[in-house]
């Protein structure tokens, strides 16, 4: 499991016109194959009229992360290849560009091609607003009530995300904790409250950072 990522928080569209043939780019939020193949179909109605609907996505599908590309009847990898490389070297994920051409009568070639489909779809990454994810833990720790505030101040001083409360006979915490830092957390919690104590680390989860 990969332990963090970036992705898009706002969909992005942008036209880019090279030697007469316009370049419709839409970057787009997916956390799917199939949602990124109903954007792909979408496009293709909303634009019946172009040749072309090259595209390029990255998911996270459980553990695996999924790439695919089509050039659309471009010049074998001219059009979604540098689109698909476009996403990765900005180290994307859950992300999908779709770049609709209109030929304007004049052949570009395949250098031509390749950097106009590359400069559409950078065109929207660069105009998106980006943000990182890190694989999270929740910790579940049942306190004595004299022992809630220095917890609390522990967390705010790690960074830790008091994420629920319960005052019962016991106090009972949940909390979310990156993953990379459960070890931390294990060895000062214990030391910070004198004794040995049970926590309980649940599922895990990408939390923004």
């Amino acid at each position: 499991m990969i332990k963090e990522y970036k992705t898009i928080i706002s969909n992005i569209e942008n036209e880019f016109i090279e030697k007469k043939s316009k370049f419709i780019s839409n970057l787009f939020y997916i956390d799917s194959e199939e949602k990124a193949k109903n954007k792909i179909n979408e496009i293709r109605k909303k634009y019946y009229d172009a040749k072309h609907h090259v595209f390029a996505y990255v998911v996270l599908n459980n553990d695996t992360i999924v790439e695919k590309y089509t050039d659309d009847g471009e010049p074998a990898q001219t059009a979604g290849k540098p689109l698909l490389d476009l996403i990765k070297k900005h180290k994307l994920i859950n992300v999908l560009i779709i770049v609709t051409r209109y030929f304007g009568g004049v052949l570009l070639g395949t250098g031509g091609l390749s950097r106009a489909y590359l400069q559409s779809g950078k065109l929207c990454i660069d105009n998106s607003k980006i943000d990182n994810y890190v694989l999270a833990n929740g910790v579940q720790l049942t306190l004595n009530y004299d022992e809630l505030d220095n917890i609390k101040h522990f967390c705010n001083k790690n960074n830790i995300i008091i994420d629920s409360i319960e005052y019962k006979e016991c106090i009972l915490i949940n909390l979310i904790i990156e993953s990379e830092k459960i070890d931390y957390f294990r060895k000062n919690i214990k030391n910070l409250l004198s004794r040995n104590i049970e926590i309980l680390v649940l599922k895990n989860k990408y939390i923004e950072i």
